[in-house]
């Protein structure tokens, strides 16, 4: 076997997907299982085209009381499946593509460790060593915050590992992330760009409706103008 079957042979892809168990209906106002679908189905189709082995982590395999138990818990299955590396990316970036995953396996054969920040203060790729994988620790990391970059990349320097940091983009939590990705996958994500258009178009309309309604609510309250003066 050459050098380059054997790297092959011990990197795995992690595609973690989100859930509802992680707040993803509480984050994203209307969000549809079209879009969710098509967002997992990117993520592992970018994933796959690399040639290394991918796992899709979905909710039926992920094991936990939360974010940080289940995902720790997924990099320890692969690293015990013997694989020495494991470049692991959620479902929620778009903007995630074969070729950043790529980059990343050449910081991990290198002998770094690898981050993708995220512009919330997280983070949308991770390639991890096994040798330097502290699964306790790394559960206790403030995941879902926007302290997750900063307090990762210490996690990181605590353990003398050589980090790289590869482009930021955004993450897909909230309509203002939306609005902020879609002038950046108008052309090269057409499908995708016309479902983010139909959740904000339902977002407008829901947020009129209530305003409306609280609107109607308060005019049909009685008028007091309060006791008069002495």
């Amino acid at each position: 076997m050459s050098i380059a079957q054997d790297l092959l042979k011990n990197i795995a892809i992690l595609v973690f997907e989100s859930s509802d168990l992680d707040g993803v209906t509480k984050k994203w106002p209307k969000r549809s299982k079209e879009l969710f679908d098509a967002m997992t189905s990117r993520a592992l189709t970018q994933a796959r085209a690399t040639q290394l082995p991918v796992y899709h982590y979905h909710n039926d395999l992920q094991r936990g009381d939360d974010f940080g138990q289940r995902i720790s818990n997924s990099c320890q299955d692969l690293f015990d499946e013997g694989y020495d590396y494991v470049i692991a990316i959620g479902n929620d970036c778009p903007q995630i593509t074969t070729a950043l995953i790529l980059e990343a396996e050449g910081h991990l054969t290198d002998g770094n460790d690898v981050i993708a920040p995220a512009i919330d203060g997280g983070f949308n790729l991770i390639g991890l060593h096994k040798e330097r994988f502290n699964k306790n620790r790394f559960e206790q990391l403030p995941w879902q915050t926007e302290e997750l970059y900063a307090e990762t990349v210490a996690y990181f320097s605590a353990f003398g590992h050589a980090l790289s940091t590869l482009t930021t983009y955004s993450d897909i939590d909230s309509i203002a992330d939306i609005k902020r990705i879609l002038p950046q996958i108008r052309c090269a994500l057409r499908s995708l760009y016309v479902m983010f258009i139909r959740v904000l178009h339902r977002a407008e309309h829901s947020y009129r409706y209530q305003h409306t309604y609280a609107l109607a609510s308060y005019q049909e309250r009685p008028f007091n103008k309060g006791s008069p003066r002495s």
